[in-house]
């Protein structure tokens, strides 16, 4: 399971706003390399780049980071085998490029339905897979 997890091109099929997710650096799930992805957010669809910063597979955990013009999305992931399937804890972090504090508080609640979806789509994935629990 945490070899689909570190794959960042499967998130098309569990993360209903990214569509068009492709690698253009480097090779799959290795540190460096790159994907482009296209994020449907606020009505709006913007690309992404993301790099995976880190991978441990004995620890089972991965971190990508995304970046655009206007934000900067850190994703931490770390897969657990627990009774039954995987337990998979995902925070997020955001750093928006160029805005004042203002705009962080006002994205909080969008961006907490963005990451809801974005979970519950990977429950369901994950489910399918092993039967999993994410967290």
């Amino acid at each position: 399971m945490f070899a689909y997890l570190a794959d960042f091109g499967t998130t098309n099929e569990w993360d209903p706003r990214a569509g068009g997710t492709r690698l253009v650096a480097g090779e799959g799930a290795s540190v460096g390399a790159t994907y482009e992805t296209d994020v449907r957010f606020l009505g709006r669809t913007t690309r992404m780049r993301y790099t995976i910063t880190e991978l441990d597979a004995s620890s089972r955990r991965l971190v990508w980071v995304g970046r655009n013009s206007l934000v900067e999305a850190t994703d931490r992931v770390v897969a657990r085998a627990v009774p039954g399937g995987t337990e998979v804890d995902y925070t997020s972090t955001y750093d928006y490029q160029r805005a004042p504090a203002l705009l962080d508080r006002l994205m909080t609640l969008p961006l907490t339905r963005l990451m809801d979806e974005a979970r519950d789509g990977l429950q369901q994935t994950l489910a399918r897979h092993e039967g999993p629990r994410a967290a």
